[in-house]
């Protein structure tokens, strides 16, 4: 398909829509029957694209530019049962079906996965998860690029090594396997998405972290000594999830000032670099003016850094407030509550 035939349908769509009923009717009548198709097409693509795409604003202004004949009025948005009425109306029913069952066939063999387009990355790994490399490959290049790579990092690295290898050497596949393949595929993101969003391990991890907050102290022990033994990560996480690096900015004076007596003014600059503002102010005010001065210099000193070493340094500092909450001496909830005697 040329650029030039693809511009003019995209022209002619975009005047089509702009314009109102009777009009786009008569204009339509005088457009060629191989033309229709296209043009249907580009309609529909229009609307796909969304109203503030880059693509269908530069249509429209070089269609208006090219007029001049006025204020210009924004495209309407049609979907595809719209279009059809809008067909009808111009070139009667017959020719309405036969246009958009042209236009259906030439979007099959151009895009044969549009149904899973606009799928979940997840969703479209999940489905081809049992699939050899070779099928894989196939679906991988036949998606919009931001999805194709958004499922190529979902593979682990070697699969997708052998996944661009094969899309590199890949042949001509025979149009039956192609939509076989779409068929299947569709109908097994459709099922997945139609599935109840499983919640993350972390939202997990944070409901059981805020009952045993609100536990008996001796209890949560108990249950995250465990969880130590029976599965390490999953404790880990719910520890991590009862006391945040945000719940900072909740502790009072007494409970800051304990979590801070043993911080290095280094680690510290360095961990409230790109923070919570009301962590840092929190913390702050816990510290003597000598203090403040010090970790204002030692932030000066440190410049910018990456986000792994600031992550690492607030790791530290954290496994540190942990132990204190596992110990008793603090209380997880933070706020209203400081210390535990």
């Amino acid at each position: 398909m040329s650029t030039q035939v693809v511009s003019g349908a995209r022209r002619v769509a975009a005047l089509l829509l702009a314009l109102d009923q009777a009009s786009s009717a008569r204009l339509l009548e005088k457009l060629a029957p191989a033309v229709l198709p296209r043009v249907a097409d580009a309609m529909s693509a229009l609307e796909a694209e969304g109203p503030d795409a880059p693509a269908r604003a530069s249509v429209w202004r070089d269609l208006v530019r090219e007029l001049e004949n006025g204020p210009a009025q924004q495209p309407r948005a049609r979907d595809e049962d719209e279009l059809g009425r809008f067909l009808e109306s111009g070139v009667g029913p017959e020719r309405a079906a036969a246009v958009l069952a042209q236009m259906r066939e030439n979007r099959r063999l151009e895009r044969p996965f549009v149904a899973i387009e606009n799928a979940r990355p997840e969703h479209v790994a999940k489905a081809i998860a049992g699939e050899s490399t070779a099928v894989r490959a196939l679906v991988v290049s036949h998606l919009p690029p931001k999805l194709s790579a958004a499922v190529l990092g979902l593979f682990d690295a070697d699969e997708s090594l052998r996944v661009v290898r094969c899309m590199a050497k890949r042949g001509v596949t025979r149009r039956e396997t192609v939509d076989l393949v779409a068929r299947t595929l569709a109908a097994e993101v459709a099922k997945l998405g139609a599935e109840p969003a499983r919640p993350a391990p972390t939202e997990r991890w944070r409901s059981i972290a805020e009952i045993l907050n609100r536990a008996d102290k001796d209890l949560g022990r108990n249950v995250l000594a465990g969880l130590d033994e029976a599965d390490k990560p999953v404790a880990e996480g719910i520890r991590e999830a009862m006391f945040t690096w945000n719940d900072l900015a909740k502790l009072d004076r007494r409970a800051m000032q304990k979590v801070l007596a043993t911080v290095e003014t280094g680690k510290l600059a360095l961990a409230l670099k790109g923070g919570p503002a009301e962590v840092e102010a929190n913390v702050l005010a816990n510290l003597s003016q000598r203090v403040r001065d010090m970790v204002a210099e030692e932030r000066e000193l440190l410049g910018a850094r990456p986000r792994s070493e600031v992550d690492a340094a607030r790791a530290e500092l954290m496994k540190g407030i942990r132990s204190l909450v596992e110990s008793g001496e603090l209380a997880p909830q933070g706020a209203g509550e400081g210390l535990v005697e």
